[in-house]
């Protein structure tokens, strides 16, 4: 690992070391509900699926009602200084005028001090004749507060809301939140096919001052180095500061520097 580059795990090493007292940073951890939805002329297929972190880092469910399909998966990925939530998913409407497919979820998630957001992917349209419509969200759940927020857009023509085209980044206080989505695919008046698919991910960061500030307290104190002494003697990953697998005299030397650099 590159003396020069942000350190953004370097609290997973807390979790290795299950003695050690200064682990300050917490795991970010999801729970919630997917949903999967083919619907047709008043019928429909939904199917529904839980996750939760730890437990169930993945789930996905699926739909099928005639012609109309939707599936939908979800994974997380978490650490004690990032986590990250992917949401991908397919929908198809069908080649029968009226009905549709469609995806939603509400993943809830705490934030027990000031942590770094950005989400960057994409939510489609297909259609030569689209119908439908698009909307993710990030609220707190304890003010109401919109953090970010795509969409609603619907009838979408053939356009996807980019994330990485508007404000997609940003800081969340320490509380409690919500990630929420609803994407349809629908035909209301062609024998057109509406096809919809998304790929988003959410990435929540707890940010260090600098690479030697192994707990991400924003602070460069013994405890630092005491993360840092422990690893070493572990050869944990996280001491390898020159990324060259080998843990020796140039590793200390460049954790010293990072130190004295101290925080901005």
């Amino acid at each position: 690992m590159s003396h020069t580059a942000p350190i953004r795990t370097v609290c997973v090493l807390t979790m290795i070391l299950a003695a050690s007292p200064m682990g300050v940073c917490a795991d970010i951890e999801f729970a919630g509900t997917i949903e999967a939805l083919a619907s047709r002329g008043g019928g429909e297929d939904r199917q529904e699926a839980m996750i939760a972190t730890p437990g169930t880092p993945t789930a996905s469910a699926s739909a099928t009602f005639q012609d109309a399909s939707a599936s939908v998966q979800i994974s997380a990925l978490t650490g004690a200084s990032i986590s990250s939530l992917t949401v991908t998913h397919q929908l198809d409407s069908g080649p029968v005028p009226v009905g549709g497919s469609a995806s939603s979820g509400e993943i809830a998630f705490a934030l027990t001090q000031e942590t770094m957001f950005s989400l960057d992917g994409l939510l489609e349209q297909q259609s030569t004749n689209p119908s439908g419509g698009g909307l993710v969200r990030i609220r707190s759940t304890d003010t109401f507060v919109v953090w970010f927020q795509a969409g609603p857009n619907f009838a979408l023509p053939n356009n996807p809301i980019d994330f990485s085209a508007i404000l997609s980044e940003g800081v969340l206080d320490a509380g409690n939140y919500e990630l929420t989505w609803f994407h349809a695919a629908n035909r209301t008046s062609s024998n057109d096919q509406t096809l919809g698919f998304a790929d988003f991910t959410l990435t929540l960061s707890i940010p260090g001052c600098n690479s030697a500030d192994l707990n991400a307290d924003g602070e460069l104190n013994f405890f630092d180095v005491s993360l840092f002494l422990k690893a070493y003697g572990m050869h944990a990953p996280v001491a390898d500061f020159n990324g060259d697998g080998l843990f020796n005299f140039f590793d200390v030397s460049l954790f010293l520097t990072a130190y004295q650099d101290g925080c901005p």
